[in-house]
This record gives structure tokens, sequence and C-alpha cells, in this order.
């Protein structure tokens, strides 16, 4: 564990690439939003799973502008302050640098696409996160996490089953359109919840509980109401 003390927290996903390894998409995307790499050698993922960031850290701090943002960002901050006061890091996620965070999971061993269009890692299922990525100038790396895609042996594919709209396929592609209108309207059934994911059998153990479920999918709908609003208006 690269970092025991933010493990604790609830960030327990923690990887590094050193920057001569990372992949040319990353790479490129990196220099192409400005970011300085004069003199940082790995770039760091940590993300949580499950529950326990949420209950240990962000539900205390729900008054933040983003509570989670704000208080990962901060978790890591207090991390260098204590155990590497003189490092030299930048965040490069959340913000503006366009990292391929799908390709980087399953890099590091984090996990695949899903029918859900979400990735899936091989033990923790749907429930998980990537919470901050930076650059440092401290010399890391972790060996990729060893598994399999676990929806490759799912033979009753209950995610495909449990949604109301048919959103969900194995054949195509995840139907975002029809999952967005039928979770925009006041009272859907589906506002605060997914139907699909809360029926995936991987680590169903590590699924959310209802106030954090809530505060995620309702970030969620005013994107997709703001999405489906910017539609109608367009000429």
């Amino acid at each position: 564990m690269l970092f025991p003390e933010l493990a604790e927290a609830g960030l327990a996903l923690q990887a590094a690439i050193p920057l001569a390894e990372l992949g040319d998409a990353a790479h490129q995307a990196l220099i192409d939003d400005g970011v300085d790499l004069d003199g940082h050698r790995s770039l760091v993922l940590l993300g949580q799973r499950g529950r326990t960031l949420w209950e240990r850290s962000v539900r205390h701090n729900l008054d933040a502008d983003d509570p989670f943002d704000d208080t990962v960002q901060a978790l890591v901050t207090d991390w260098f302050a204590t155990h590497a006061p003189n490092a030299e890091w930048t965040i490069v996620y959340p913000g503006s640098v366009r990292l391929p965070l799908g390709q980087l999971a399953t890099a590091v061993g984090w996990g695949d696409p899903s029918p859900l269009g979400i990735t899936i890692h091989p033990t923790h299922g749907l429930w998980i996160a990537h919470r901050i990525a930076f650059v440092c100038d401290l010399d890391l790396s972790t060996a990729p996490e060893p598994g399999l895609h676990p929806c490759a042996s799912c033979v009753d594919t209950p995610c495909v089953s449990a949604c109301p709209v048919e959103a969900v396929s194995l054949a195509d592609r995840f139907n975002l359109r029809a999952c967005a209108e039928h979770r925009a309207p006041v009272d859907s059934a589906c506002e605060f919840q997914c139907f699909s994911r809360s029926a995936c059998p991987v680590a169903s153990d590590l699924q959310y509980g209802p106030e954090q479920m809530t505060h995620h999918y309702a970030s969620g709908l005013r994107s997709i109401r703001a999405w489906l609003d910017s539609e109608k208006l367009a000429p």
C-alpha cells in the first residue's frame, strides 16, 4: 500500500505508474493540457471502494462546494504536508486534463468496461470510483492488480434484465439517452438509484448506503437534466 493513511480514510484503491512507462494517450493528454512534467516521475491514481470514504470522511464535509473532490484533495494535501513536505506534486484529475481514466483503470488492474458503461473491478464490482490523480516527483510504482473480468463468467446477466428501459445490453453499448430520458422526470423510480447496478452480484456487500447513493445520483441527475434541457433550447 503506497499511502496507508489515505487508505484508512477511504482511498483504498491506489496505483502508481512511472511517467516513463505511461501510455501514449495519457502522456499526450498531460502535455496537451499544459501539465508541466519537468521533474515529475510518477502518475498516482487513488480511488474509493464501497462505503468507507463516504462514512469516514465525506459525510462530515457535506457543506463543501464539492464534498468528494474537496475532501479528497484535503486528504492528499495533508498527507504531503505530513509525510513529504518537500515533494512537488500537481493534481491532474479532477480538473481540465482529459485523462483516459478508463484506459488507466485497465492498465493498473482496476477493471474493464461493464455493460453499464462504467468500470467493473474484478473483486470490488461496480462499487468503485476514481477520486484523484496527480503527478509527483516521488519514485512510485505498483504492479497491476490481478483479476479476471467478472462479466465474462456471468450467466444470468441480472444487470440487463433489471433495467426498466433496456438501456443495458451485452450486444450493444450502454444506451445513455434511454437511461437519461427515463431518469430525468421528477419521481422517476430511477432518479436516485440504478436497478442494474444494484442487481450486479459482484461485491454486493460494498453497495453504497441510501444517503451516499442519493448524493451520487443527485449530482448525475443534475447533469442529465441540464443536457436534455440544452437540447430543447438548441435551434
